[in-house]
């Protein structure tokens, strides 16, 4: 879930705009239509005031509700049955984010972080937000799971499926053009957490390969490679959000 402020316009964001903000049907594919409108759930208060959100680039029309604030705070996390699913990473941010950079083609961070704000990475993240990770983190808290300072549940608590198989999984359905993961808005009822981890590498990889940061050709040699670092991505800005409460305290005058 993430923080917006009070009495602020929501919007919903489109993946794939021009510069002039309208939507580019030049982009669009039979296989992955794009403009995906993504919900998020809204929250209109907490208890000590939000520092302001980062500044987008002038060509990501997106509201509060769209940029939740990375950082570096951690929460507990559970483990659950032997489902395939592992405890989140607890790698740290900056680590982290020396790691991306080498495994994606950016010479530096703020290109990094201005494409990581652009709609080619918000689209997919926002989807997989409101699909799976708000709820996900909402059922921990529900079931009791705090941090050791006593902190609501937060993305830790949902455990991540396997690296490699969920990338491995990733690239077959890309290659495949598999109708699971690459329709306009495909049935999720009965989907497990890497389904979700896997549809959110499967449309960042074509959003970005129709923008040239990847090529048709790399992806044939290396996409198992791709797959793993939009895996990284996926992490990356699982841990580095703000996460509001799904259990906010109440007030009385």
């Amino acid at each position: 879930m993430i923080y917006c402020k009070p009495g602020a316009q929501h919007h919903f964001s489109q993946s794939r705009l021009d510069a002039n903000g309208q939507t580019n049907a030049a982009h669009l594919t039979a296989w992955l239509p794009h403009g995906r409108a993504h919900n998020t759930i809204l929250l209109t208060h907490h208890k000590t005031p939000l520092p302001p959100p980062r500044l987008s680039s002038p060509n990501a029309p997106y509201g509060p509700q769209a940029h939740p604030r990375r950082d570096c705070r951690r929460h507990a996390h559970i483990a659950g049955p032997d489902t395939g699913l592992r405890p989140a990473s607890l790698l740290p941010s900056s680590q982290h984010e020396r790691l991306l950079l080498e495994l994606l083609p950016f010479k530096d961070t703020t290109k990094f972080h201005d494409w990581l704000d652009s709609n080619f990475v918000r689209g997919p993240w926002n989807e997989f937000n409101a699909d799976f990770l708000s709820r996900a983190i909402a059922d921990a808290a529900a079931a009791g799971v705090v941090g050791p300072t006593g902190l609501p549940a937060g993305p830790s608590a949902v455990p991540e499926p396997e690296k490699v198989r969920t990338a491995q999984a990733a690239r077959e359905a890309l290659n495949a053009r598999k109708v699971k993961f690459v329709v306009y808005r495909p049935d999720k009822s009965a989907w497990t957490a890497e389904d979700h981890h896997v549809r959110f590498i499967v449309t960042l990889v074509a959003d970005n390969m129709l923008q040239n940061l990847w090529y048709e050709s790399e992806w044939k040699k290396k996409g198992l490679d791709i797959a793993k670092a939009a895996y990284e991505v996926l992490i990356f800005l699982k841990a580095t959000m703000v996460y509001a409460d799904p259990n906010p305290p109440s007030y009385s005058a």
